[in-house]
């Protein structure tokens, strides 16, 4: 990560915060809780079966949220993170409740964040009022995009959900592995080659 690409995800958390009515000196305390975190390849922001602390503010990289459907060894890929689209990275369940996460956070590629605790965060609740309807936004985020994918799975079909893939995640199109895309959309390699063909037509 470039300094230069951290100093621009710091300068857009403090435009955030200044719009929502966040004093100056406040904004210093939220950056200064704020932890740097650094994940290769293949490193995991948090495990199923285990309860996460921490919520993440992805500043360069790409992660996949994954879980084991039940009775099953197949992984399900549930949602991407990456900037600018979905850069709040939290098992939510498990942050927020205490209970084990069901799912796995893991990164396909070098990425970096800014984490902050579970405490940290109530703490700042605590001190800084305005922080709450930041809070309200993350968990409205979090519902809205767990409700767009579960639309997508249940009142879409693989070929659409393959449209809204190349629609919504254009920017990933190339960065992900066959395997990635077949498990986001729920299908095999093959169906994928016919529907990849028929779109090139």
């Amino acid at each position: 990560m470039t300094k230069q690409n951290l100093k621009n995800s710091l300068s857009s958390i403090t435009e955030l915060l200044g719009n929502n009515g966040i004093a100056t000196e406040n904004i210093q305390k939220i950056i200064a809780t704020l932890k740097p975190m650094t994940l290769k390849k293949g490193d995991v922001f948090n495990q199923v079966g285990k309860r996460t602390d921490k919520l993440g503010i992805l500043i360069e990289g790409l992660l996949i949220a994954k879980y084991e459907k039940t009775n099953s060894t197949n992984e399900i890929i549930s949602r991407f993170y990456y900037s600018p689209r979905n850069i709040i990275v939290a098992s939510f369940e498990s942050f927020y409740l205490g209970t084990k996460s069901n799912e796995t956070i893991e990164a396909i590629e070098d990425s970096y964040l800014t984490t902050i605790s579970h405490e940290d965060l109530n703490k700042l609740y605590d001190q800084i009022p305005e922080m709450n309807k930041i809070g309200r936004q993350l968990a409205e985020q979090s519902y809205i995009l767990a409700l767009q994918r579960i639309h997508q799975l249940q009142g879409m079909n693989v070929e659409e959900r393959l449209e809204d893939f190349y629609n919504s995640h254009s920017e990933i199109a190339n960065k992900i592995k066959v395997q990635h895309l077949c498990s986001y959309i729920g299908t095999n390699r093959n169906a994928l080659s016919k529907l990849a063909a028929k779109r090139r037509k």
